[in-house]
């Protein structure tokens, strides 16, 4: 399908399915916690953080399905070691949650790329760490051109999670060659990864100025 569509239908197919698997899930979970607290019981919220509001792979996770993330934390993820061996027990946890779901191929490849994801951000955390390469992070523009990096990887991070969930391994194939292999693409891709990065930075922001007046930052 996506194959039959301009680059920028791709982005809106992507972004709008993502909100609404979102939204589908919010009012699910919503109703059954409100007949919960109808009787007295005060069961954990799910989806705490907006899908619109997600500037790493991390931070999407915490806030959704956000209950079962914690169970899977405290049982698993610290159990195989956490934060010793992220990566590996990270990606060990995705496909326990894969496996969980159903055993399907793409939801196998739904595991894999998301380990890959949280590689990918401990690679990011470790040079923004490393006292080699803080000249180049205190450049003025250095800031500028990181936005726009975590725009082109929270475009990626959405096609792999709805690898596992909506289009399935080929549909994910069409998009990727409809956005990365054509001049269309390349073109949507730098306006898109531009706003997202300019949201990012705004979500960065209004984090720092929660945190500033004592209100902790959004987990």
């Amino acid at each position: 399908m996506a194959g039959r569509m301009p680059p920028w239908r791709v982005g809106e197919y992507l972004y709008m399915t993502i909100t609404m698997i979102w939204l589908k899930f919010l009012v699910i979970w919503r109703i059954a916690r409100a007949w919960a607290l109808l009787e007295g019981i005060v069961p954990p919220e799910n989806m705490t953080r907006c899908i619109s509001n997600t500037y790493s792979l991390t931070v999407f996770w915490r806030g959704w399905h956000a209950s079962f993330n914690q169970w899977l934390v405290r049982y698993l993820y610290v159990p195989l070691g956490g934060g010793q061996r992220r990566v590996l027990n990270g990606l060990l946890t995705f496909l326990f949650v894969a496996y969980w779901h159903d055993l399907e191929w793409k939801l196998l490849v739904w595991g894999l790329l998301n380990g890959g994801f949280l590689a990918t951000e401990a690679a990011a955390a470790a040079f923004y760490r490393s006292e080699r390469w803080q000249w180049f992070i205190k450049k003025p523009y250095f800031s500028h051109l990181a936005a726009f990096c975590i725009g082109v990887y929270l475009i990626l991070v959405i096609i792999g999670n709805l690898v596992g969930y909506h289009v399935g391994v080929n549909g994910s194939v069409d998009i990727v060659k409809q956005l990365f292999f054509s001049v269309a693409g390349w073109a949507f891709l730098g306006v898109a990864s531009a706003v997202v990065g300019a949201v990012v930075r705004l979500m960065f922001f209004l984090e720092d100025l929660k945190a500033a007046w004592g209100g902790g930052k959004t987990c």
